[in-house]
């Protein structure tokens, strides 16, 4: 039998209540599909097999590999077996399989006529090719000492298990919009081509809400004008408008407190982290800190860990911290922090020392706006809540002072769509060049945009 697991785009963006503006990328682990394996010298037995679940566990440091697990229901005639599995690319590269360990090299033993194994595997996605699907092929012997004398399990149950990484957004009442310029990203040049200037600059989209209007490249010069010294441009002369992702260095700052543990969302929270890190792969180098009562630098999320009897959250002392390692990065990457907690800080007014819970706050928001100021690249922090126990205000408040996004979870189960947020938010960066047939100075140009009526607009001074 085979199990395929793809990697498949989906989903789109509307603005306004019809306004179809273009697909968004997305990641799905899909169409897990068991088939039979048949042949004449393999003898096919009464045997079966069921995948009951497929997750996401966990990523690598760099996000290029990602642990899975998955739940496997079997019968088979023979009370004593061998579950083997191996996996391939589409170039027939071997990927990393673990099911157990034995003589049989990436096998299991499975020592009674039916019951429940659990496998586990690590997949590489590709970031040049992500819809190129990872085969993985698994087969039961009854005959350990001869695999062509074997009894196959097979079924022909489909099972789907989503892997989206950025979920669809409805606007469906635009009533403000804003272009949030990128610092430090204008540069002009000489374009031989066409004998003008060319202006380039970046910058993002919000709405009312402060959420990222995204997919707007497919008609650029539809939503976008440039008025240059006080004259309208001609449209046309906006050569390119692009949604692209800057390289990106991304921090993750993640309550490890018991009360994550009780609420029963360890799983949640480990898996929505690993999708971002694996949809930010090949775009992104990433850093990770966990927090409770103590604050903890881990090499990856592989590393996440729990602690039933730390019931503290040291909230600001951890983001505070992660502020001296951007501080000390100089590439030239954009910063991206993103922080996710499902309580109020209640340990960190003892850092610094001797400040009250306010004036900890206060220290730290001020830390938030000199090191975004002084960041190369930029920085953005962007902060999900989970429940009850957050204050949303200050959540919001840290995440704003650098023109990020805070975002709430008002269940477990939403938090694979708020991660899916940010991981939007972070990507929809647009890049527009604008040819200019006046070689002189240009005092300003002014960047506008209309959707539907709702409009902003934007003075660069070159």
């Amino acid at each position: 039998m085979s199990l395929k697991v793809h990697f498949q785009p989906a989903v789109s963006l509307k603005v306004g209540p019809t306004r179809t503006i273009a697909p968004l990328s997305a990641i799905f682990l899909s169409s897990i599909i068991l088939t039979s394996c048949g042949g004449d010298d393999y003898n096919e037995g009464n045997n079966t097999t069921e995948f009951s679940d497929v997750r996401l566990v966990s990523v690598s440091a760099t996000g290029d590999t990602a642990d899975i697990a998955a739940n496997i229901e079997y019968k088979i005639s023979d009370p004593s077996a061998v579950l083997k599995v191996s996996a391939t690319n589409e170039d027939s590269e071997t990927i990393s399989v673990n099911v157990g360990t034995g003589d049989y090299g990436d096998a299991l033993t499975l020592n009674q006529g039916e019951g429940s194994a659990t496998l586990e595997f690590a997949i590489t996605p590709d970031p040049e090719t992500p819809t190129t699907p990872i085969v993985l092929q698994s087969w039961l012997t009854a005959n350990t000492t001869d695999s062509k004398n074997a009894g196959y399990a097979f079924s022909t149950t489909d099972y789907t298990v989503g892997f989206s990484t950025t979920a669809t957004r409805q606007i469906t009442n635009l009533t403000g919009l804003t272009i949030v310029p990128i610092d430090g990203s204008y540069s002009v040049a000489f374009n031989e081509t066409f004998q003008a200037k060319e202006h380039i600059f970046r910058f993002r989209v919000n709405d009312q809400n402060g959420q990222s209007v995204t997919g707007l490249e497919e008609a650029f010069n539809q939503y976008f004008s440039i008025v240059e010294n006080g004259v309208s441009a001609d449209r046309e002369s906006i050569d390119s408008g692009e949604e692209q992702s800057d390289a990106l260095s991304t921090y993750f700052v993640v309550d490890a407190s018991d009360s994550i543990v009780q609420a029963g969302s360890t799983d949640a929270v480990r898996e929505s982290v690993s999708k971002t890190i694996i949809s930010l792969y090949g775009l992104s180098d990433f850093y990770y800190r966990q927090f409770a009562t103590q604050v903890r630098t881990l090499s990856s999320m592989r590393e996440l860990t729990y602690d039933r009897t730390d019931g503290f959250t040291s909230l600001y002392h951890a983001i505070d911290l992660t502020l001296d390692d951007i501080a000390a990065n100089t590439n030239t990457r954009q910063k991206a922090m993103i922080v996710f907690t499902d309580g109020d800080d209640n340990y960190s007014q003892n850092y610094p020392p001797n400040l009250s819970k306010n004036d900890t706050y206060n220290y730290l928001l001020g830390r938030i706006q000199t090191t975004a100021a002084n960041t190369l690249g930029g920085l953005a922090i962007y902060t999900i809540g989970l429940g009850n126990g957050i204050d949303e205000t200050r959540l919001t408040e840290i995440a704003e002072a650098t023109q990020g996004a805070f975002v709430a979870a008002s269940s477990v189960e939403d938090l694979n769509e708020k991660f899916s947020e940010i991981y939007s938010l972070i990507r929809s960066t647009y890049t527009l060049s604008y040819l200019s047939p006046n070689l002189g100075d240009t005092s300003s140009l002014v960047l506008g945009i209309d959707i539907d009526g709702v409009t902003d607009e934007y003075t660069i001074v070159p």
